[in-house]
Order: C-alpha cells, then structure tokens, then sequence
C-alpha cells in the first residue's frame, strides 16, 4: 500500500540578511547620536570636531564604493545605488545650498576681529566679492565664526544624510534610535544622581562653565531641551511598539518599560528647574499621556476583558506618580515667580529686551544677514538702544555704568534671520519642510507617533523662540539625527504597508 507524502506546511519566507554596510552606517550613526548626550553640550573644540567625525563616517559609509560582500543580497545597496538615491533626496540639495551659502559668507568677509589687553576690536575690510554678495567677518576660531558654524551644520547633516541614505531597514533604524533614547535616559538618571550628591562639578569631575549645570550640559536650560528631545523620542517609540504589539494580539511589550523611562526622562526635566524646559516638557508630557488615553480608549472596545487593558494602565500610573514624588515642587514655583506680574512686565524683561534688538539688527540686513557667527560681535550696535541689557548697572546718583557682553541673542529664531538672512533662512526651512512632508505621508500607518513627532518640532522651536538650544551644537545635531531616523522609520513602514508610496 503506498505510503502517502506528509502534508507540506508553508514555509515562512525568511528576508535577507541586512548587509554590512548598513550595520557600519547604524553603528556609526548611534555612536555619534549617543556622544551628543555626553560631549559637554558641544561647545568645545574638540568635541564639536568629534560630532563632525562622527557625521562624516556615517555619511561615508553610506554612500563610498565597498566589495560587494558589505553590500548585502538584499538588493537595498550598491556602490552606485546609494549614490544615485542620495541625489534624489530634496532635503540633501538644501542642505547642501545652505552650507554653500554660508562658505560663501565666510569667503566674503567684511571685517576682522582681534583682541587687545583682553577687549575685542573690529577692523574694516574689503569685501572680495563685493558688499553686493553674504559677506562675514574674520574671527577667531576658538570664539566662534563662520567656519565654526559650517563645521557643526556639517556634523548635523552629514549625520542626516547617512541616516537616510544607509539605512534601509527597519531593524537597524530601531537599533539607532533605542540607543539614543536610552543614551538619553541614562544621562537623565545621571543628572538626578548628581542632583541628589549636590556636586559642583560635571560628572563629579570636570569644573562647569556655569554653576547651573544639568548632568552633562553646563546650562541647564541646555540639558533640559535635550531631555525633552528624548520625551519626544520616547513617546514616538511608545506608541511604534504598542501599535505593533496590539496588531501582534499581545499585551506586553517594549512600551512598558518606554512609559517608565518616560516618567524617569520627566522628572529630570522638572527636577533640572529650567523654565524652558519645564515649560515644554510639561506641554510634551500632557500630549502624550492624552495620545495614551486616546489609544486607550479605543483600545478598550477592542480587547476580550476590560482588565487585560486596565492592569497595565494601573502599573504604569503607579510608576510615573512614584517618580513624580521626587520633584521638588516648591522650588519649581520660586523658579516661574509671580507668572501674572511676569507678563504684566514683559516689555522689561531683558529676553524680550535681547529680543527686540535682534530684530533691529535683523532688519539692517534682511536678505543676507551680518554672516554665520557674527551675532556677539556686531549686537553692541543694537543693545546701546535699550540701557537695561546694555550696561552692567544703574546706580541712583551715578546712572548707568559698565557694559554686558551677549554671545547669543536668547532667541535662535531671530539670531538665526539676523545671521543668515531671508536666503539662508528660506533653505534651512526647506530642508525641514521636505522633512515634515515625508512624516506627514507616512501618517496613516501610526498616527499617534507622527504626532509625537509634530509635537515635538513645535516644542522645540518654540522653545528656541526663548533660548538658544539651536546654538548648542550637541542638541542641533541630536535634533537632526533623531529627526532622520524616526521620518526614516516611518517612512519604510509607510511602504512596508504600501509599496506604490
């Protein structure tokens, strides 16, 4: 009697192993993602020339020749692949315009900047092109100038494009942005550690520039808005993971513990006292906790049992209110003050002050602006029209006397226009908007992550409306790698679901 075959089962199709050359990408990309939140905000030299380091060999690995082994069976890479989808990504000409733009501020100088028995002097040039083109000004290096700009927007696109070009998976995406959420995290707790130790020193180690430091940031405002961005990569992530563990038909997941890291991340924050940065993260951490009832809610109507939907819910509020317990409260409200006697004076305030005269030297030069770097060195001109910011003191009998020294305007977005001018401005907001257009495509496959995400770019430009977190070189690139990789996320599995996208 013949012996019948065993039913065949179907095989699972097993993808292709992702090939070396995005791991190298990956590896590199979270390697310089995570010195973001351990390089002492970036100001120095040597680490904003690490940050470079870092976005180059991302960049590098991304798009040069390999054998074709580190090239993968997958058929996403190629020498040539890359190279040819780089020049099609909108977001890299305009970056790569505005970094033009600013070389050629800083051929075109107007003037130089020397020092003398420790005072700052400014000696007129001759513009090489002419006073027609961006023009300048000749500064040293390890103040700041146009150079030193160049190098940081470098850093920060190199990293983006590397990012987006080397990174074709959405494994490897994950793995980079997990490592620099929980880089992040850990910095946090760090902060509090130091906090609760009461050192006066960065990592009790190294002496800070300004005695109100957080963790590794030496200004706290700084430290704050950085932690913020891991709010928002945190809630991005939380909502990536809860989707697919709900579309997996489990309870458990990743985004328990993504939900206690966030309470942990928060508590920082508050506990750092910075304004800003309790402002924003607050407005961070109500959308999400409302993204998280909305999700709940909708979520409920859809489970067997009501508790399998409520028991993680009551371990996770129980870990957020055992972390809000150690914020002092009390301290927050000396900070904020009297909020209604604050507004009732704000045209006093010397941020508003700050403000108002960076509009006035915006508006001397609106189309190309007074150069990359050139803000502390030309805003004297503006602060003699507001004595408050312009002078050290007022005394009752002798007036005013002394002089303040401003290196940035406490305003990105107005230092920015008064630097860079309408043109450079126009391809920074391009380069964005290109950014945006691409989260926005992919919105229908996880709606609540894109909108952490918006919420996100809206904090933090306002935020930079009030301080100057764009001009700390460790956030702007921690902004513009993170930004990539999760738009990148989104972006593969938007056609993940719909392949004509």
């Amino acid at each position: 009697m013949p012996i019948s075959p065993p039913n065949k089962l179907p095989q699972r199709v097993v993808a292709p192993s992702i090939a070396r050359r995005e791991w190298i990408v990956a590896i590199m990309g979270a390697s310089t993602l995570v010195f973001t939140a351990w390089c002492f905000t970036g100001f120095q030299v040597w680490a904003a020339h690490t940050l470079l380091a870092g976005g180059l060999l991302t960049f590098a690995c991304s798009i040069l020749p390999m054998p074709a082994s580190y090239n993968g069976l997958d058929g996403e890479h190629g020498n040539r692949k890359n190279y040819k989808r780089l020049l099609c990504l909108p977001a890299f000409w305009l970056s790569l315009f505005f970094l033009l733009y600013l070389a050629l501020q800083a051929m075109n100088p107007e003037g130089a900047i020397f020092e003398e028995e420790g005072a700052l002097y400014l000696r007129k040039m001759v513009p090489i092109l002419g006073t027609s083109w961006p023009t300048s000004l000749n500064a040293p290096y390890e103040r700041i100038n146009a150079l030193r700009v160049i190098i940081v927007f470098l850093a920060g696109f190199s990293l983006f494009w590397g990012l987006w070009i080397g990174l074709r998976r959405r494994k490897t995406v994950i793995l980079v942005l997990w490592v620099f959420m929980l880089s992040g995290a850990a910095m946090a707790f760090t902060a509090i550690l130091m906090s609760l130790t009461e050192t006066n020193a960065l990592l009790w180690t190294v002496p800070p520039t300004n005695p109100n430091f957080w963790g590794t940031f030496s200004y706290r405002n700084h430290g704050a808005a950085y932690l913020n961005l891991i709010l928002v990569a945190i809630g991005f992530l939380f909502f990536y993971h809860l989707q697919k563990t709900k579309n997996r038909g489990h309870v458990g997941g990743p985004h328990l513990l993504l939900f206690c890291l966030f309470a942990l991340v928060a508590s920082s924050v508050a506990m750092a006292l910075s304004r800003g940065g309790i402002l924003f993260g607050a407005c961070i951490s109500v959308a999400f906790f409302c993204f998280a009832a909305v999700y709940g809610l909708r979520s409920v109507f859809h489970q067997r049992s009501i508790w399998l939907s409520l028991l993680p819910a009551l371990l996770l509020a129980t870990g957020a209110f055992t972390a809000f317990q150690q914020i002092n409260l009390d301290a927050i409200s000396k900070r904020f003050g009297d909020v209604e006697a604050t507004i009732e004076n704000a045209d006093e305030d010397y941020r508003m002050l700050l403000s108002l005269a960076t509009w006035d030297m915006a508006q001397d030069r609106k189309v190309y602006g007074w150069g990359a770097g050139s803000f502390r060195y030309y805003f004297h001109r503006y602060q003699k029209e507001y004595p408050s910011i312009y002078y050290l003191t007022n005394h009752p009998k002798k007036g005013w006397s002394g002089r303040q020294f401003y290196k940035y305007a406490h305003n990105d977005i107005l230092q920015f226009l008064a630097e860079y001018g309408i043109v450079g401005c126009s391809f920074l907001l391009l380069t964005l908007a290109s950014l945006l257009w691409a989260m926005l495509r992919g919105i229908g496959t996880n709606v609540f992550s894109v909108l952490m995400l918006l919420v996100g770019l809206v904090a933090t430009f306002s935020h930079a409306f009030l301080d100057f977190i764009l001009n700390a070189p460790a956030y702007l690139i921690a902004f513009m790698g993170f930004y990539a990789a999760a738009a990148k996320l989104v972006r593969l599995e938007s056609k993940r679901r719909n392949p004509q996208v």
